[in-house]
């Protein structure tokens, strides 16, 4: 009998590229996992965040409205009822039992027998503007409410330690800080090259041993509950089937771009280009043609270590202050045999 997750992927209904476990002969995911290159998992002494009532109260209504639950179906309307001041007494113990569970979780010592249900995720697959699918997993509110208690406490931090480079996090108006910056270095900077990249796939592909690497050494005190999140195959759930998935952050994961910004920062920053700025997986580099073109392949080069490729067919160029007419400027193919995607020429506008 033909594996069910597979034939979704022939049939196009599913297409995670490499964000799968290789299937065995068996068409059972293989359980081992030795390509992961993990660092040294946390010591259960390490210091861990501990939230507090308010804090997991604050993160409860934080939730959309109508957010969804994960494996368990249990949603944060669920929890923003049962907690509401209406509930009192037992709202205020449920409270006080759901702030021990969190930081149970942030302390990295969940019980190894429940980190399947509760770190795993419904997985929906929506359908992008170019045909292909967006997997997006939706994990349990606990996970969630936990995550969401870690992005508020670690966001000054990061927020220090990514700017001026990376907007993706932290940053409020991020984007359209990105845009005026972009916007002023074409007003100044006449006859210099531009280039906007995209990583392909980006959140389920980078590797999670470069993820747990940057968060040890970054934000050691989430170190534990990420470990427990990321170190082992995460449990999908698409319809009927179980899906596990070793590589990559989830994709509604309240950390998720906290910790993929965190991945890429290493190699970004030793970019020489005059104008470098990402948001998220969507860099631009500005400068003489030379140095960015230096820059794009070292990009290429030590993407390719934390599992990351670019999509070369969404490049895009211009020349800085040009007047010109449209111009072609091909963008040079990355190395090595067996990449997808063609290098795109583009008209200067």
């Amino acid at each position: 009998m033909k594996n069910p997750v597979e034939s979704l992927r022939v049939s196009g209904q599913l297409n995670l590229g490499h964000t799968l476990c290789p299937p065995n002969s068996t068409g059972v995911h293989d359980k081992s996992y030795e390509y992961l290159h993990l660092p040294e998992e946390p010591n259960i002494l390490n210091s861990f965040l501990c939230a507090s009532k308010e804090d997991v109260l604050k993160a409860i209504n934080s939730f959309r409205p109508g957010s969804a639950g994960g494996l368990d179906g249990l949603t944060p309307q669920h929890l923003k009822d049962l907690t509401s001041g209406g509930n009192g007494h037992a709202g205020e113990i449920l409270l006080q039992d759901l702030t021990a569970l969190i930081n149970l979780m942030l302390s990295g010592r969940v019980h190894n027998d429940i980190l399947d249900v509760l770190y795993g995720a419904n997985l929906c697959a929506l359908k992008k503007k170019d045909g292909g699918i967006r997997p997006i997993a939706v994990g349990t509110t606990y996970r969630r409410l936990a995550a969401k208690i870690c992005c508020t406490k670690h966001k000054e931090v990061l927020q220090n330690y990514l700017q001026p480079v990376q907007l993706g996090f932290g940053t409020q108006g991020g984007c359209e800080a990105a845009v005026h910056a972009l916007r002023t270095f074409l007003d100044r900077n006449s006859r210099e090259i531009l280039l906007k990249v995209d990583v392909r796939n980006a959140f389920n592909s980078v590797d999670r041993g470069a993820l747990l690497t940057q968060i040890k050494e970054k934000i050691p005190n989430s170190f534990g509950f990420l470990w427990q999140c990321y170190s082992t195959p995460t449990k999908l759930m698409y319809k009927n089937n179980l899906i596990d998935s070793a590589v990559g952050c989830q994709q509604g994961d309240p950390l998720g771009p906290a910790i993929f910004s965190l991945a890429i920062h290493p190699i970004i920053t030793r970019l020489n280009s005059k104008f470098n700025v990402w948001y998220l997986d969507d860099g631009t580099l500005g400068g003489d043609a030379d140095t960015v073109m230096r820059d794009l392949k070292y990009i290429i080069s030590e993407f390719e270590s934390i599992g990351l490729h670019l999509n070369l067919s969404k490049f895009l160029v211009r020349i800085a202050g040009s007047s010109l007419g449209k111009k072609c400027i091909a963008v040079p193919p990355p190395p090595g045999p067996g990449r997808r995607g063609r290098p795109k020429k583009c008209g200067v506008k």
